[in-house]
């Protein structure tokens, strides 16, 4: 119950005599008026026991209990006139000060005013006053709070007032207890797609969005059949020991899927005092690229003749192939003539960057090669791209020779005149790759001409109009024979030499004739 106005005024009485045996509230405060002496200056001064002046007013005040600010509960502060004209209003104030964090209880403040001084009105307006002493009952004075008190009145028949003022408060011993309610969340954060090869991080944030903290915090996220931590685990675990109000800490950790497929989970976070929480499902779609790789190219062909290699790459995964490299070895005894789709000859490899290769995609390249030497030759191919297994393809083809036979047959001089003689060459080459067996060379004479002799790569000899020579076993591939007949011309015409030539691997004649003008 509150007391009234009467009680309090008994009560702040009894404090203030109780003020020095209790030890627990008063500070006096005196200051000096003096009515008839000149206006003080503006400029702050000391003036008697710690009082200053400070525009015109006498400023004093005191800390309780020790007398010092830094270590003391409360502050009295009195400011008057420095001097007021007799007879005329004037005011001066009273200011106390809570020094404290803490609140103090039943603040009171006395004033004795002195005497000579005619009271007439104070805001707050005093509980008890009798001229000679001024009491206000301020209540509670919360920590750090200021309340102020403006007395109005007069100076008579004196030639100074000396006022002096006390104050005096009860101190309660409080403590608080806090409550607080903490507030855990959880997220987690996944790629939505990523490749088999590349290993897939998930990111966990704990939050506490409530007051207070929250205390061994245990995080757990199972991860679904497929995958697998770096260290083989099929569980993702970590402990906080404590998250302050409005904290959060991120974790990361890296798993590893073992197949393609689609991958959900969630995670959950646990703490003291029953606090849980489960996290957003995060989906993850691991796909993977695979490479397939055909090649084409003639089973039989011929030295020195071209020798085209088909290719074709494809993607049968679900996922683009990237950094796509092709490659073919160039076997030994071939050579490079030519690529399309950018190819390049890199050392004893025609090489295609093809860059991306999308899931279900293929392309098409071709390369010529020549073959240079006879035999069996082996084409070794390969492709590779991120994130897929290499894929290969092999062709054989068998290099055969052929002999390309050319013949030909001039006449050293050309027109002959009749009765002289003319020598007709024979020339055989060997244009091909295989060695030519067996090659017979038969001339034959028209009968304007003569046989005189014959020479060369085998032996001649003339029977009636024809000169056979010996068969000549082998003429190598790149090498060449010569054979030669002279004749005497019998009459003049224009006549006709004939050279059938044969082999093993012809198979038929070969015809070649040159023409001569015989004349008069």
């Amino acid at each position: 119950m509150k007391p009234s106005a009467f009680s309090r005024q008994l009560i702040a009485s009894s404090l203030i005599a109780l003020a020095v045996l209790s030890g627990c509230k008063a500070t006096r405060v005196e200051s000096r008026e003096h009515p008839s002496k000149p206006s003080a200056p503006t400029s702050k001064k000391k003036s008697g026991s710690g009082a200053v002046t400070r525009d015109g007013m006498l400023i004093n005040g005191r800390a309780y209990p020790t007398g010092e600010r830094s270590s003391s509960a409360i502050y009295l502060e009195k400011s008057v006139p420095v001097e007021v004209i007799l007879g005329k209003a004037y005011e001066y104030r009273l200011e106390v000060t809570n020094l404290t964090n803490d609140q103090l209880d039943n603040v009171v403040v006395t004033d004795q005013p002195g005497q000579g001084f005619q009271f007439k009105s104070s805001t707050p307006a005093p509980q008890g006053s009798d001229n000679a002493t001024l009491t206000w009952l301020l209540g509670d004075l919360g920590g750090g709070q200021k309340k102020a008190i403006t007395v109005t009145g007069s100076a008579a028949g004196v030639t100074s007032v000396t006022g002096c003022a006390d104050v005096s408060y009860d101190s309660m011993l409080c403590l608080t207890t806090n409550v607080v309610e903490p507030k855990l969340k959880i997220t987690k954060e996944g790629p939505p797609e990523i490749m088999i090869c590349d290993p897939i991080t998930y990111k966990f944030v704990v939050t506490n969005s409530g007051t207070g903290a929250a205390r061994n915090i245990k995080v757990e996220d199972r991860l679904p059949a497929g995958l697998a931590t770096e260290s083989g685990s099929n569980t993702i675990s970590f402990t906080i020991a404590e998250l302050g109000a409005g904290e959060n800490k991120t974790y990361s950790a890296k798993v590893k899927a073992q197949k393609t497929g689609s991958y959900t989970n969630a995670a959950t976070a646990s703490a003291d005092g029953g606090l849980s929480s489960k996290s957003n499902e995060v989906k993850t779609v691991v796909r993977e690229p695979k490479l397939a790789l055909t090649m084409n190219a003639p089973k039989l062909t011929y030295g020195g003749t071209p020798l085209p290699v088909q290719l074709t790459a494809s993607n049968t995964g679900d996922a683009t192939c990237t950094e796509t490299l092709l490659e073919v070895t160039i076997p030994d005894g071939t050579s490079f003539e030519r690529a399309s789709q950018g190819g390049r000859k890199t050392g004893n490899k025609v090489q295609w960057k093809l860059g991306n290769l999308a899931a279900g995609a293929k392309t098409d390249v071709e390369m010529v090669l020549r073959a240079d030497k006879l035999g069996g030759k082996t084409i070794d191919a390969e492709i590779i791209c991120r994130c897929a297994d290499a894929a290969t393809a092999r062709a054989s083809t068998d290099v055969k020779g052929i002999p390309a036979i050319l013949i030909e047959v001039v006449d050293v001089e050309d027109p002959i005149p009749v009765g002289t003689n003319v020598t007709y060459v024979v020339t055989v080459t060997n244009q091909g790759s295989a060695v030519a067996n067996d090659i017979e060379i038969v001339c034959t004479l028209e009968d304007t001409m003569e046989y005189v002799s014959s020479s060369g790569a085998t032996r001649g000899s003339a029977s009636g109009n024809t000169v056979t020579f010996a068969p000549l076993k082998s003429v190598a591939p790149g090498d060449d024979a010569t054979w030669k007949v002279i004749i005497k011309a019998k009459r003049a015409g224009d006549v006709r030499f004939r050279v059938e030539m044969n082999s093993t691997e012809l198979g038929r004649k070969v015809e070649e004739t040159e023409a001569t003008n015989f004349y008069e």
